[in-house]
């Protein structure tokens, strides 16, 4: 114990937490110096180098090599670590174009079907065309008989259509490849991860940990697109037995006729079944063989919210593949979850994820976390969140995202970004050592499960993918998957982490691998199960399953149908199915809890049901203590009496590493203590079979409580106002994302070339050969209230090299200072601008494809207010109690301080500082310049700060931080804890009226409460 508590106050940074850093600049080692500095002197273990749309530098290139290379030795000297991404930008598997281009005959192809009413809607050229009657039955072939007798054979038409690869700017201007393809994996392989290992390989598995994947699939299809490829037929035959082309409308509609020599379901489960047995085979593994052989980690994930759907982005039993990472992961987009509600069906892919880890012994599991979650996120998000995806399993946290820079489209890219821009960023060190923490602990020891539940994966393989109705990502209850209906099978897991019953989740074709039956039970790698449970969801399994379920039954462990009387065995109809489930034991999701109380005993006992979001996690030392996580994202407080088996409970404080005695009771063979917490707190406790003395129960103490007003209240930087609409040639009052395509449209371009697209090694910079004609000006307008002239006013414009400036006609000079980025220059227009109507126009002599059209920012001692129809600069105001928006500080990204007087005249035993209404992104507590730690980010707008107070006075300052979506947007949205790139390109064309610019309240709204000893 001694030796893992060494390491509470300051974690190896191998357990720290290591964000998605985005390379979408030109890079420079010098800015690479800078912000690995940032990251680590703010609690960051390392990064994950992420090309991204927005990148100048050539991937893969020389110059990317030598600037990774710099990062590396920088990272090295600082003690972090240095993570390989695997693509430019995602999905995994393209290689930004350079694996495509040399497999242009073998990209992503698929196919896509339609039900038409008559001959004359069917294209010439087709893959298949079937004739049917109204109800689509009575199916007929018609490819052999000529289009003009095809109307005699049906009223319906059922046309599959054969679809080449879709080529996007996202795909570096190409296809995404066909991963079944084993030639593809090895270009990749070539392409990326021998490239990096030339380079570097003498810190892989040291400075360099672990490779990242990301998102790889099947297909990137939509549309209702199944994958197709004459290769994929003949696969398919060699392995099945037969013809998939002469079944093709199957994969998609369950039709009836003559024509077909299997039943529907049981083409689409082999189809699929292919598919995803080809990936594995010709993907995955030999990726995974690599990193293994080359002495570094295979991490990342898949498009795993889709479970069990196989529609859009094809990524079938990924359960399955988890095996083959060292370090599996999943992704946890947005950062809304559980804001308003206790739990979310998306944990069952945090299920499926700990479940591989705790079977092979993975040592850690990564989560890709708020990718999407908006610049408005806060702290309490991203603990809650954090909070909730470890009580699941996972130990390493991956922060999507650290932008390089937020020049032009990039500060869209699905933004929130944790980076020295926010507000914020001081007290995020907090947040990482109490992560790290966490981590470290929850990686120590291991997992032992005695509940084994089948996952029923394979039922989306028979449901027509066309019909398929789920969404594990935006639908929140047990009935997000509707079609297959997967509202048994997510109750029955809500259900048993309701009652407390610790369960793993096993994949078929995992358990097809490694399954057996012993002694004890049924074992998976690592893990012995005593019983088994099979949803009623299940509605098809593979063989080998039946047969191993067969074998538990005959070796004594207890397998339970749950609503559960049958299914199809490989696609098909059988008997044994029935036969095994009238030899299981039989319950429903009402007495499952009942049924396992018969035989199983809980690790944890609470004197209190579980309220719903209440979980733990529990994790088993080589010592045999154990250490166990308790969350609370309930919709209320949650008390309760604990008794674990052992002899003495200490608690372990995340926050600063301290561990220290609790009151306990001895019980027999257990030991018994409190736990209270609020929503969105946690506990560590840690139980041994070593006697401890209890702590002392905590004295009742009477207090009194006194009500505070800040004494001052202090905007810590200069107010701003971002211009987002402008003046193009005759065009007035253009939204400026617009007016950025237009203007590159006008060059010959697709729209914003850096704007969600890859570049291509130098496609782009290639390009840049612009003549003195090409240039342009766009003017910004602001206004100036009358009788207002500012003591200071700084114009900020991006890219200042590329461009030049006027204010009102008269040419304005660079300051040679940026602001907020290192491509945001700065003029002082002070002495240039007027009272009424202002011009900033900004010029560009000569065209130059890195200069994005973007927003003006407007910095300096003013104020924004409404008149009309129009945001104006008025004089600067004097913040008070209220909304920072309606008194002149609309826009105000930053952080407001609000100094608190308190007089005392003995030193008290006990006081709790609560400012319980406010609206911000994150608030630290300074007492008497004493750093007293977070508010709002524990589940509580309390802390107690008794140990910082004198007699007399005391200072308290508490720093209220807002965020930039008030100021980089987007400002015609009104969703909350998203931020997707659409919902920039959907604003007005034109500049609406100010009120209907979408803006957060951020402020404190009431008096600071003190509570202290009589």
């Amino acid at each position: 114990m001694n030796t893992l508590l060494d390491n509470l106050k300051n974690p190896p940074n191998a357990y720290r937490t290591a964000p998605l850093w985005v390379w979408n600049d030109e890079m420079d080692k010098t800015e690479i110096e800078r912000q690995l500095n940032e990251l680590a002197t703010h609690g960051f273990g390392g990064a994950f180098v992420h090309p991204r749309p927005g990148l100048v530098t050539p991937y893969l290139s020389d110059e990317w090599f030598d600037l990774w290379g710099h990062a590396l030795q920088v990272a090295k000297k600082l003690g972090l670590y240095l993570y390989i991404y695997d693509e430019n930008s995602y999905p995994s598997g393209f290689g930004g174009g350079h694996v495509s281009v040399k497999h242009e005959d073998k990209l992503s192809t698929f196919m896509r079907y339609a039900v038409v009413d008559s001959t004359d809607e069917i294209p010439e050229e087709t893959l298949t065309v079937y004739g049917a009657d109204k109800d689509l039955k009575n199916a007929v072939r018609l490819d052999d008989l000529p289009k003009s007798e095809w109307a005699n054979f049906g009223e319906k038409f059922i046309v599959l259509t054969f679809q080449d690869a879709t080529r996007t700017g996202w795909m570096a201007g190409f296809g995404y490849v066909d991963l079944l393809r084993p030639e593809v994996t090895q270009t990749f392989l070539e392409c990326t991860h021998e490239a990096y290992y030339r380079r570097f390989g003498e810190e892989f598995g040291k400075t360099i940990p672990a490779v990242f994947t990301d998102e790889p699939s099947v297909g990137m299809y939509g549309g209702g697109s199944m994958p197709y490829s004459e290769w994929l037929l003949t696969e398919f035959e060699n392995r099945k037995g037969y013809s998939l082309k002469k079944h093709l409308p199957l994969v998609y509609e369950d039709l009836e006729g003559d024509c077909f020599d299997y039943p529907a379901k049981k083409v689409r489960f082999d189809y699929f079944d292919t598919i995803a047995r080809l990936w594995t085979d010709n993907s995955i593994k030999p990726i995974g063989g690599w990193c293994k052989r080359h002495g570094v980690r295979y991490t990342g994930h898949y498009m795993e919210h889709l479970w069990p759907l196989l529609n859009d982005a094809t990524s079938p039993a990924v359960q399955s593949n988890y095996e083959f990472h060292d370090w599996p992961g999943v992704d946890m987009l947005l950062s809304s979850y559980l804001r308003n509600e206790p739990t979310h069906a998306i944990t069952h892919t945090l299920r499926e994820v700990s479940s591989a880890a705790n079977q092979f012994g993975k040592e850690r599991v990564l989560c890709e976390l708020y990718g999407a979650g908006g610049w408005d996120s806060t702290f309490d998000d991203y603990k809650r969140m954090v909070d909730w995806v470890m009580v699941n399993g996972v130990n390493f946290i991956n922060q999507h995202l650290t932008y390089s820079t937020i020049t032009g489209a990039r500060k869209h890219d699905h933004p929130q970004s944790f980076d020295w821009r926010e507000p914020w960023w001081d007290e995020y060190k907090t947040l990482n050592d109490y992560f790290a923490r966490a981590c470290y602990l929850l990686s120590q020891g291991k997992a032992q499960k005695k509940i084994l539940v089948l996952n029923p994966t394979l039922t989306g393989y028979i449901t027509p993918p066309n019909q398929s109705d789920g969404d594990l990502f935006r639908r929140s209850g047990v009935d997000s998957v509707k079609n297959p209906d997967m509202s048994g099978f997510l109750s029955l897991c809500q259900t048993l982490t309701d009652y407390g019953w610790e369960y793993d989740l096993g994949d078929e074709y995992t358990l097809a691998r490694h399954a057996k039956c012993v002694k004890n039970g049924l074992q998976i790698g690592e893990q012995i199960y005593e019983v088994v449970l099979v949803s009623g969801d299940m509605k098809v399994m593979l063989s080998s399953t039946a047969t191993l379920l067969k074998n538990c039954l005959t070796n004594g462990v207890k397998v339970a149908g749950v609503n559960a009387s049958n299914c199809l065995i490989d696609g098909l109809e059988n008997d044994d199915a029935k036969k095994l489930f009238d030899n299981a034991d039989k319950t429903d999701i009402s007495k499952v809890n009942a049924y396992l109380g018969g035989f199983l005993t809980r690790s944890v006992v609470s004197s209190t049901p579980f309220l719903s979001g209440v979980t733990y996690l529990k994790r088993v030392l080589s010592s045999g203590e154990k250490l166990y996580f308790f969350t609370n994202q309930a919709m209320e407080r949650f008390e309760t009496n604990l008794s674990f088996l052992g002899k003495s409970v200490r608690q372990i404080s995340l926050f600063d590493g301290e561990v220290f005695p609790v009151p306990f009771t001895i019980n027999g063979e257990n030991v018994c203590t409190s736990l209270a917490l609020n929503r969105n707190q946690s506990a560590m406790f840690f139980v041994s079979d070593k006697p401890t003395k209890s702590a002392a129960p905590s004295p009742n103490v009477k207090t009194k409580t006194v009500e505070l007003s800040p004494i001052k209240i202090v905007a810590e930087s200069e107010n701003v106002y971002p211009i987002i609409y402008a003046d193009y040639r005759l065009e007035k009052s253009i939204y400026v994302k617009r007016l950025c395509d237009k203007i590159f449209t006008e060059r010959g371009f697709d729209g914003n070339p850096w704007d969600n697209k890859v570049q291509f090694n130098r496609a782009l910079l290639d390009k840049n050969q612009f003549d003195d004609r090409s240039g342009f000006q766009v003017d910004y307008r602001f206004s100036l209230d009358n009788g207002f002239t500012p003591k200071t006013l700084f114009v900020v414009v991006e890219k200042p090299l590329l461009c030049r400036v006027e204010i009102n006609g008269n040419p304005a000079r660079w300051t040679g200072e940026t602001w907020l980025d290192r491509h945001f220059g700065v003029v002082d227009a002070t002495a240039l601008v007027q009272q009424g109507e202002n011009v900033v126009s900004v010029i560009a002599d000569k065209f130059d494809v890195r200069l994005e059209v973007d927003a003006v920012y407007l910095k300096g001692d003013f104020s924004v207010q409404k008149r009309g129809e129009k945001w104006i600069l008025s004089t600067p105001t004097t913040l008070t109690i209220g909304s920072w928006k309606t008194q002149g500080y609309p826009f105000y990204p930053f952080a407001v301080e609000y100094n608190y007087s308190v007089r005392l005249g003995k030193k008290p035993k006990l006081a709790r500082f609560h400012l319980p209404n406010v609206n911000a992104s994150a608030v630290s507590l300074t007492v008497n310049g004493n750093n007293a730690g977070l508010l709002h980010a524990d589940g509580n707008g309390a802390k107690e700060i008794e140990q910082w107070l004198q007699t007399g006075e005391n200072v308290v300052r508490v720093r209220v931080c807002g965020s930039h979506k008030n100021f980089l947007g987007p400002h015609f949205d009104k969703s909350r804890g998203s931020a997707w790139p659409a919902m920039w390109k959907s604003s007005p064309l034109h500049e609406p009226s100010a009120d209907e610019y979408d803006l957060h309240d951020y402020g404190v709204f009431g008096a600071a409460i003190l509570e202290i000893d009589e």
